[in-house]
């Protein structure tokens, strides 16, 4: 076993370990109303079982962002939340701003939009991964860069020693987007949340990123929430799946059946404008 290997925390939450079946993540009744805006969330309504991935697919501004951020407890000063989120039995939405810093990075993982706004400019990457680490873990600043190390080889960043030293203005889009995956999966989070973590990257390196976060969740019995508009890679890696339109979860199923024998129409709507060409799990 490697050194890496070896600094992979087991499979807990903070506050215990999960009932056996019980879901990882529960979410019931969530409602998000933004003051002094139109957009609203209703309703929503999901769960994700340990070593299952979830797909929450739908076009933007359809909500499924703001259900991330509810998850993280982002929207606690910004928006009025109702209904329940739960992690591992764990009220969410109670919980305080503080109370839900310690959950997130280490027991939920996160993987945003936009890579350029998860980084410090000023810090090297290496940098990055060490907080990170460190913050959680206690290990060697060898230590951590050994493992930031491969998790970076291990996303496709064959010069990983020279992402490790770059900042994060010296690195494109999609490099960023796989430095940001290699972070979040570097602390085997309960719950790993990605949004659009394939948008900026082309099929070759798209599809390492799928089989990465698959294999996460394979390893640690995680739960997975992955957020896109991409079909194609929903179908390959989610088991279930919702859609959702203007705030609302339309459909929801096995991946199978919603990709196959979609029942709404804007469902089937969704799938004429892309080709899913295959549904195959990494």
């Amino acid at each position: 076993m490697n050194e890496a290997s070896m600094l992979m925390p087991q499979y807990a939450l903070y506050t215990g370990e999960p009932v056996k079946d019980a879901p990882i993540l529960s979410v019931s009744g969530l409602c998000i109303e933004y003051p002094n805006e139109r957009t609203k969330i209703r309703n929503i309504g999901f769960s994700i079982a340990r070593g299952e991935t979830f797909g929450l697919i739908g076009e933007s501004g359809s909500g499924k962002t703001s259900v991330c951020k509810a998850i993280l407890g982002l929207l606690k000063d910004r928006a009025l939340q109702s209904g329940s989120i739960r992690l591992c039995g764990k009220e969410l939405l109670r919980l305080s701003p503080k109370e839900q810093q310690k959950i997130n990075g280490k027991d939920i993982g996160y993987v945003m939009q936009n890579p350029h706004a998860a980084f410090d400019p000023c810090m090297k990457i290496k940098r990055h991964f060490m907080e990170t680490i460190k913050a959680h873990r206690h290990c060697s600043t060898r230590e951590a860069f050994r493992l930031g190390y491969e998790l970076l080889c291990a996303v496709g960043l064959s010069d990983a020693e020279r992402v490790m030293e770059s900042y994060p203005g010296q690195l494109s889009g999609g490099m960023l987007q796989r430095v940001m995956v290699a972070i979040a999966v570097s602390l085997r989070p309960v719950l790993l949340i990605a949004d659009e973590p394939t948008g900026a990257l082309d099929a070759g390196n798209c599809g390492i990123v799928l089989q990465l976060l698959a294999k996460a969740v394979r390893e640690t019995q995680a739960a997975l929430l992955f957020v896109s508009h991409d079909m194609n890679a929903v179908a390959n890696i989610a088991e279930c799946i919702a859609v959702m339109k203007e705030g609302e979860i339309v459909e929801t199923g096995t991946a199978e059946t919603v990709l196959k024998n979609p029942r709404h129409p804007y469902t089937a709507e969704l799938l004429s404008s892309s080709k899913v060409y295959v549904h195959v799990h990494f």
